[in-house]
């Protein structure tokens, strides 16, 4: 399954970037609000999905940065090698790189049944 993960980051970090692009928080609600009114409608300009709040997708570099590495047994960091992932982090929190656990029973549901079915082909082989 750890390898399976790996293999299939390209989905998490789209349903990530998917989740930034409409401003929603990893905690539910929205990511924050903008403090000055002018920022926050020119970004209502450029990304309407969010709704004027906070997107993390200025010019797309932090989330296409975004990457994942194992940390230890049956865990994974998402973390961005965009120089701003620190600031952001710090600001919003390192939370905001993850999945919802909705998002995440999604992915964990599509790997089990991957799994399940190749395993199934296998033993009918």
């Amino acid at each position: 399954m750890e390898e399976l993960i790996l293999l299939n980051s390209g989905i998490i970090i789209r349903d990530v970037r998917s989740r930034w692009l409409r401003g929603e928080s990893v905690h539910g609600g929205i990511i924050a609000t903008y403090q000055w009114e002018d920022y926050r409608q020119y970004k209502q300009q450029i990304n309407p999905q969010a709704g004027g709040t906070v997107d993390l997708t200025l010019t797309g570099d932090l989330g296409d940065g975004l990457a994942i590495k194992r940390v230890g047994t049956g865990q994974y960091q998402i973390y961005s090698v965009d120089s701003k992932y620190q600031m952001i982090g710090r600001k919003y929190g390192f939370a905001e790189y993850g999945l919802t656990p909705e998002q995440e029973y999604e992915f964990f549901e599509q790997l089990f049944d991957f799994a399940i079915s190749t395993l199934m082909d296998k033993l009918w082989e």
